[in-house]
């Protein structure tokens, strides 16, 4: 089993501007150019491409095969699926609304007269600011960002404005290739209840379960759950197709 890793436009090692700017219709978008270059690696059999996203990647990763027919399976890992159903750590307060739309607001007039970007806090802890407010997710993400890494904790304001016409479960709502979604019902930021929604809505659609929070699906032992989790599926997926 082969495995591809990309960064987005404007984030990390790929190309794009501005930086740190999130649009999921355009990081879509570098998901099907993922897949075509994919496609033409040696040792590559363009038979057999399944998809694997995390978070907002694993909505990306619906929509992707919903839209073509060279994918055969997606594992959709602590997926972001809803967009209406918000977890319960995700509103941070009037307060955190407002400053967050004038400084998004505040990010789209200085882009007009050519200025740098506004950034804030991808993920901030209490008492902060950021697009997430809270303390174990800070915890837990740090953790990740290893010393020489090029990660940013930062997003372009005006991202926010970027997610109107997005929302997997009605993009992908048609998907009928097996899927596979690693959820928690501990989850304060995916809601369980829309992973099991979107399970019971089509064909071909299994949840494993895990038991951690959001961000501590990257780390063992929930990694470990939900790895061999996608393994298993995967092989079960490709070896049927084969036979």
């Amino acid at each position: 089993m082969a495995a591809f890793v990309f960064d987005y436009r404007n984030f990390g090692a790929s190309g794009g501007a501005p930086r740190q700017l999130v649009d999921p219709t355009l990081q879509v978008a570098d998901w099907n150019a993922a897949i075509a270059f994919v496609k033409d690696l040696p040792g590559i059999d363009p038979a057999r491409i399944a998809v694997y996203g995390s978070s907002m990647g694993a909505g990306h990763a619906l929509i992707t095969a919903a839209k073509r027919d060279d994918v055969q399976a997606v594992v959709a890992q602590v997926p972001l699926i809803d967009t209406r159903v918000e977890g319960e750590a995700t509103f941070f307060g009037v307060g955190w609304v407002t400053r967050l739309l004038a400084t998004a607001w505040g990010d789209l007039w200085l882009a007009a007269f050519g200025a740098e970007p506004v950034t804030i806090p991808a993920i901030a802890p209490s008492g902060g600011f950021g697009m997430l407010v809270d303390d174990r997710a800070y915890a837990a993400f740090e953790t990740l960002v290893r010393p020489g890494l090029t990660y940013r904790n930062a997003v372009v304001a005006r991202s926010i404005f970027t997610f109107d016409d997005y929302n997997p479960a009605i993009q992908a709502a048609g998907l009928t290739k097996p899927v596979l979604l690693i959820a928690s019902r501990a989850d304060r930021f995916a809601p369980f209840s829309a992973v099991e929604t979107f399970a019971k809505a089509g064909p071909n659609r299994a949840v494993h379960e895990v038991n951690c929070d959001h961000f501590e699906i990257y780390v063992p032992p929930c990694s470990t759950d939900a790895h061999a989790a996608a393994v298993q599926f995967l092989h079960g997926v490709f070896a049927a197709r084969s036979g």
